[in-house]
């Protein structure tokens, strides 16, 4: 994975890349998970000859590196990241920061939140994604739709390595990057 700025915009379906951005810190234990999902993610289109539909950046340390990463980007963007809700550990959460209401295609998965209507901040960074997609869509500045791909994380002391649980979580992390990268790509 390599960081940078994105550069695209969205055209029709079937042609324009996801970016896909993998934040955390793997020498802070569970704040490690969104880089191994998103390579795991990675290795598994690849198999699947889905790779021309992603555009990997990260791992980013924080949030606020998404600044300077959307200037300019105005397709789908799936943010993984760690997260501290309260839900079980390892536990998925898909949040959607867009217009009012997630896209069609978007629908199918029932357990999506607006986070920016819910008010839903699961972020274990002082300025999380959903402050970043405020900020910057006061600006102008934001892509279109951004989806933050969250893991509950446990144990983030200093130390490498995951949780059992977290551990656990990532094959379905990834799998639900390329579900949502599949249902973006050939959306009608």
């Amino acid at each position: 994975m390599s960081t940078g700025t994105a550069r695209g915009t969205a055209h029709r379906a079937g042609t324009e890349q996801a970016l896909v951005v993998a934040i955390g810190n793997p020498l802070r234990r569970d704040d490690g998970v969104g880089p191994q999902v998103v390579a795991r993610a990675l290795e598994l289109s690849t198999a699947e000859r889905l790779s021309e539909a992603l555009n990997v950046m990260g791992p980013l340390s924080a949030p606020l590196d998404l600044f300077d990463l959307w200037s300019g980007w105005t397709g789908l963007t799936i943010v993984v990241d760690s997260v501290r809700s309260g839900a079980p550990v390892g536990e998925l959460s898909l949040s959607y920061f867009g217009p009012d209401r997630p896209p069609p295609w978007l629908c199918r998965w029932s357990n999506v939140v607006n986070a920016l209507a819910v008010g839903h901040r699961p972020s274990t960074h002082g300025l999380g994604v959903a402050e970043v997609f405020a900020i910057l869509a006061g600006m102008g500045r934001a892509p279109l739709h951004v989806l933050l791909v969250g893991v509950e994380g446990e144990d983030f002391s200093n130390g490498e390595g995951l949780t059992p649980a977290v551990c656990a979580a990532v094959e379905g992390g990834a799998a639900l990057v390329l579900d949502l990268v599949r249902a973006w790509h050939f959306r009608e």
